[in-house]
């Protein structure tokens, strides 16, 4: 954030989403609750976390969700050779 208007309409935003959560009964887990933050002068509190399979990295690089799709593929491919070379 930049000035204190950033400051109003990120608490802005905050108070809607509030106040859909409250119209739809839907409640917020805080425990779960986290942020990274993006400037590289600030100590980040997460270097990185995953939401929804998407790995958001504090500097916004992509390289940590593509070393997780690229294990994961590799671990599939390597279970499915396996599994090939056992029935052959």
């Amino acid at each position: 954030m930049d000035n204190r208007l950033d400051g109003t309409q990120l608490q802005n935003d905050l108070d809607v989403l509030g106040d859909w959560a409250v119209k739809w009964q839907m409640n917020f887990n805080v425990e779960k609750c986290k942020f990274v933050h993006v400037y590289m002068d600030i100590l980040s509190k997460l270097s990185s976390e995953k939401d929804l399979g998407v790995v958001f990295s504090n500097d916004l690089k992509v390289r940590r969700q593509c070393e997780e799709a690229y294990s994961k593929a590799s671990q599939m491919l390597g279970s499915s050779t396996e599994q090939y070379n056992s029935i052959t």
